[in-house]
C-alpha cells in the first residue's frame, strides 16, 4: 500500500492552505500518481483562482489525457482573442474525443463558439450560437443536472435578444449550481441588458465575492450596470479595476471613457497612472 500526504502552503507566511491524503495500491502506482495530479490542481484552482467555479469547470472524466487537454482548453478560452479562442477549440475537440462524455470539455467548446458569436463579427453568428446550443444540450443528455450548460443556454438566448429567456436558463444554472461565479455573471450581464441595472448589479457583487480571483469581464460588466442605474462612482471603482486587470484589451478603454465621461470627470487619470 502506498500513502501519500499533500500540502500546499503560503511561501510568505507558512500557513497551510489545503491538505489531503492519498492511499493506494503500489501496483498502481501510475494511476494515484494522476489523481495526485488532478486534485492539487483543482486544489489550486478552488482556493486561489476560481473558487468552487473549479469544480464545476473540471466535468467527470477518468481519463487524465483529456483533463489536461480541457485545462489548456480553458487557459487559451480565457485569454480572450480570436486565435486563442480557435487553438481552444482544437484542444477542446482533442478531449472529448478521448473522452465524448466530458460534460466540463463540452462546455467549454460550447463558450467558445459563443464567444465567437459575440465578439468575431467576420463569422456567421447564427451558426456559432447553433453549434454552442448543441453541445450544451449534449452535455445535458450526459447530466441533465449541470448548471453550466444552462447557463450556456441562456448566453445563447441573450445573444438572440430572447432577454427573459436567458434569465429564467441562468436562474436556472444558479440554482443547481448555487456557488457557480460564472453563472452569476451571466445572469448580471442579461439582467443588466434587460433594464434590470439594479439586479444586475447585486448578481454580479455575488459573483465576485464567490471567486477569489474574479475574471476581468465581471468587473466590466458591473462597471456598465452601475452606469446604467446611476450609480457612477462605483462604475469608476469596476471600469479602473478592469483596466488594471486588462490593460491590453480595447473594451477596457471604452469602460473607462464611459464611467468617467458620464460621471463628468474631466482630470481623469491617464491609463500609465492606472497601471
Amino acid at each position: 500500500q502506498l500513502r501519500v500526504n499533500v500540502q500546499l502552503g503560503d511561501g510568505t507566511t507558512g500557513q497551510a492552505i489545503w491538505a489531503e491524503r492519498y492511499d493506494g495500491d503500489l501496483s498502481q502506482m501510475f494511476a494515484v500518481q494522476d489523481g495526485i495530479t488532478r486534485a492539487v490542481a483543482l486544489a489550486v484552482q478552488v482556493k486561489l483562482t476560481f473558487g468552487d467555479l473549479a469544480h464545476l469547470w473540471e466535468g467527470q472524466t477518468a481519463q487524465l489525457r483529456a483533463w489536461e487537454k480541457m485545462a489548456q482548453g480553458r487557459s487559451l478560452f480565457l485569454q480572450f482573442n480570436s486565435a486563442s479562442n480557435a487553438e481552444a477549440q482544437r484542444v477542446l475537440r482533442e478531449a472529448i474525443a478521448i473522452d465524448p462524455r466530458y460534460t466540463g470539455a463540452l462546455i467549454q467548446l460550447g463558450l467558445c463558439y459563443w464567444w465567437r458569436a459575440r465578439y468575431v463579427l467576420t463569422e456567421d453568428k447564427a451558426q456559432n450560437l447553433t453549434r454552442a446550443l448543441e453541445l450544451a444540450e449534449q452535455a445535458l443528455t450526459v447530466d441533465p443536472e449541470i448548471g453550466s450548460a444552462h447557463m450556456l443556454m441562456g448566453g445563447v438566448a441573450f445573444l438572440r435578444d430572447q432577454h427573459r429567456l436567458a434569465m429564467q436558463y441562468c436562474e436556472t444554472a444558479i440554482a443547481l449550481s448555487p456557488s457557480d461565479s460564472f453563472a452569476h455573471a451571466y445572469l448580471g450581464l442579461v439582467c443588466s441588458y434587460s433594464r434590470e441595472a439594479l439586479r444586475g448589479i447585486d448578481v454580479l457583487k455575488t459573483a465576485l465575492r464567490l471567486c477569489p480571483q474574479p475574471l476581468a469581464w465581471y468587473y466590466e460588466s458591473l462597471s456598465t450596470a452601475c452606469l446604467w442605474a446611476g450609480r457612477l462612482e462605483e462604475a469608476i471603482e469596476a471600469a479602473e479595476i478592469n483596466f488594471r486587470l486588462e490593460p491590453e484589451e480595447p473594451l477596457s478603454y471604452i469602460v473607462l471613457a464611459s464611467a468617467y465621461g458620464f460621471a463628468g470627470h474631466k482630470g481623469y487619470p491617464t491609463p500609465e497612472h492606472l497601471a
